[in-house]
């Protein structure tokens, strides 16, 4: 039998050059911490960080203090 590799998340750009992150696991992340409180932000990055994303978006170009967006969720990236 051969190993089905699931992609964990998918990084895109809109025309704009938004960066919009696609995924289960981000968004569901994303949408179930609450933003304004900032040890669930910082925790929420933290298990960003630990999925790959941030060596993914440094790939792509994106630095800190750029804004991106989970879902329906927007967030800069720290």
């Amino acid at each position: 039998p051969r190993e089905i590799k699931r992609e964990r998340f998918k990084i895109e750009r809109d025309k704009n050059g938004k960066v919009i992150v696609r995924g289960r696991t981000p968004e569901w992340l994303a949408a179930t911490f609450d933003l304004e409180d900032v040890e669930a932000r910082e925790e929420l990055l933290d298990r960003l960080r630990r999925l790959g994303l941030g060596r993914a978006l440094s790939r792509e170009g994106v630095a800190l203090g750029t804004s991106i967006y989970i879902g329906e969720v927007s967030l800069v990236w720290e």
